[in-house]
């Protein structure tokens, strides 16, 4: 079974150079923030023809409201509650779609190499999962001493952040304990 790449639209550049990158699913994210961009409407200059109607009433259109785009919430992905009361807590609702695609795929089990821009969500999109399965095993009596999870930071800044997230995200389950290396 190949490793699914997660890649999202605003990725900069491809991963590379992974032992199974070239047999790697890649599912395709659309990951744009932006806003529609507002049109400017330009009064027509007043000339004979149209004077008669720039002086009669308008009257104004309501607004239509853009319709919500509606995809997964955080509910919607499996998470154990604890982590998802987390994830309200810190106001999390719905997921970016590096986290909609990644989170039901780590809690089948399955390998994933994640690629998108700082502030997509990547710490999240393999946080919560990982805690949702320690948390299943601490309730189960599996979770043991010995470390569950490791998480492999090229710097000590990102260490310290992807610990204080994943703290954060456990503050609910018993037994989890995150310690920055």
């Amino acid at each position: 079974m190949s490793t699914p790449t997660i890649t999202t639209t605003d990725a900069p550049e491809t991963f590379e150079g992974a032992a199974d990158a070239e047999h790697a699913e890649t599912v395709h994210a659309e990951t744009s923030t932006e806003t529609p961009a507002e049109v400017a409407v330009e009064t027509p200059a007043e000339t004979p023809e149209n004077a008669a109607t720039q002086d009669a009433p308008t009257q104004e259109q309501p607004k239509q409201e853009q319709p919500k785009q509606e995809g997964p919430r955080f509910a919607d992905l499996g998470l154990d509650a604890r982590v998802l009361a987390a994830t309200e807590r810190l106001g999390y609702e719905t997921p970016s779609p590096i986290q909609a695609q990644t989170i039901p795929l780590l809690n089948e089990g399955r390998d994933v190499v994640g690629l998108a821009q700082t502030g997509t969500g990547k710490t999240a999109a393999f946080a919560l999962p990982a805690l949702t399965h320690m948390a299943r095993a601490a309730d189960a009596g599996e979770l043991g001493t010995a470390p569950s999870t490791l998480v492999l930071a090229p710097t000590r800044e990102l260490a310290l952040q992807v610990a204080e997230a994943f703290s954060t995200y456990a503050a609910d389950v018993d037994g989890i304990t995150v310690l920055p290396m």
